[in-house]
């Protein structure tokens, strides 16, 4: 038992995050045609952040069920986008080094934020583990926003190839 949670919760609670999935996923490419890879990025870090406040206030283990589906809307909606803006900027040839890198330094920050959650989980109880967790995905978040507002506002070069 985990927090309070039964091994069937927390089976479940897997189930509907890799569930949720699915739409995000089948309607990636529309969804990409819509809002473009540097909007779905930002949303999918502000489903994180919410995501992660919902799991800090939740009054009861089941809640996690219902807060799982916003996983597989975020996680679909980062990959979808960054995958496609990553694609963008990369110079013509450099294309695979580039997704390389995104997926390199995103498994890289999956372990180095295992073991630090673990040490904040010891040190701060869940509640206080998912409130920094939700501050430091708001911090990337707003880092994202300022990010595109200073490369607008810089002189384009001929060729940028930044996707909306």
């Amino acid at each position: 038992r985990v927090m309070g949670a039964s091994a069937s919760l927390i089976g479940v609670a897997w189930m509907m995050a890799a569930v949720s999935e699915i739409p995000i996923m089948f309607f990636g490419a529309v969804l990409l045609r819509r809002l473009g890879a540097r909007r779905l990025v930002a949303v999918a870090f502000a489903l994180y952040v919410v995501r992660l406040i919902l799991y800090a206030v939740m009054p009861a283990p089941w809640w996690v069920i219902i807060i799982n589906g916003l996983f597989g809307a975020a996680y679909g909606l980062y990959w979808i986008g960054a995958v496609s803006y990553v694609n963008s900027l990369a110079p013509e040839g450099l294309r695979t080094t580039s997704q390389s890198l995104l997926t390199s330094t995103t498994s890289l920050a999956t372990v180095v934020g295992s073991v630090l959650s673990g040490w904040l989980f010891d040190r701060l109880g869940s509640s206080g583990l998912y409130c920094v967790l939700a501050a430091f995905s708001a911090l990337a978040l707003l880092t994202f926003i300022a990010g595109l507002t200073m490369n607008r506002a810089a002189p384009s070069s001929a060729g940028s190839g930044a996707a909306t």
